[in-house]
């Protein structure tokens, strides 16, 4: 099992827009145990979508294996290994 990361910020590039595209989501800063890489990736693509985030918000994505930092899921879903 790993813990994934879903984490996101306001964007200043759409700071006249509050940071966000949408609505300023409420969900942030939450751990979710997932089985494998692959469903970390598909929990954060969509989360991100669901939450209607655009890359500038991602800070999100992190993989842990017992508290150590394994991997980086990135906006477009690319696993990035540590």
């Amino acid at each position: 099992m790993f813990n994934l990361e879903l984490r996101h910020c306001a964007n200043p590039d759409i700071s006249e827009l509050g940071g966000y595209w949408d609505h300023k989501p409420s969900e942030n800063n939450i751990i979710v145990e997932v089985e494998n890489l692959q469903a970390a990736r598909e929990v954060c693509r969509s989360w991100i979508d669901r939450l209607g985030l655009g890359s500038g918000n991602w800070i999100g994505g992190k993989v842990f294996e017992a508290g150590k930092l394994i991997a980086q899921i990135a906006f477009n879903g690319r696993i990035q290994y540590v």
